[in-house]
């Protein structure tokens, strides 16, 4: 669908428009913050920022937790949560008015991430094939 949209308006049609961020992960975690991290959007060449939600895991809505700065900003850490409680997380993107478009246009929220304040996360080491090691953290499943 997008290469025929692309080829009808001979222009890359998603790079003009706001979508939800990708990638959506929890980067680090303390006993009362999450650091969260994402993909930016392609269309970046008019001002915007990402909006951070988070919710208790099992309620309903999403409260605002934050705003970036712009729409380059792909890190996020959201503070005051209690430690042992799980949170759903989620970004959406949001554009300023324009000469295209006079109104702010927000995405639908991304995928939801979730995470614990207070539990560790695991480091696992992998050796690529030129032997040199990285490191990864991810949270253990329950």
């Amino acid at each position: 669908m997008r290469n025929f949209i692309d080829r009808k308006l001979q222009f890359p049609w998603a790079e003009t428009q706001t979508v939800p961020p990708s990638d959506l992960l929890v980067l680090d975690k303390t006993d009362t913050s999450v650091t969260l991290q994402w993909s930016a959007i392609d269309f970046t060449d008019v001002p915007g920022r990402y909006r951070v939600w988070s919710r208790r895991s099992g309620d309903d809505n999403y409260s605002l937790s934050g705003t970036s700065l712009s729409k380059l900003d792909t890190q996020w850490t959201v503070s005051g949560l209690s430690p042992g409680q799980s949170y759903d997380f989620a970004i959406s993107s949001e554009s300023d008015s324009h000469s295209a478009n006079q109104n702010i246009v927000e995405s639908e929220p991304s995928e939801s991430v979730s995470a614990t304040p207070g539990e560790p996360f695991e480091v696992v080491r992998i050796a690529n094939q030129r032997s040199e090691e990285h490191t990864s953290e991810f949270q253990s499943p329950d």
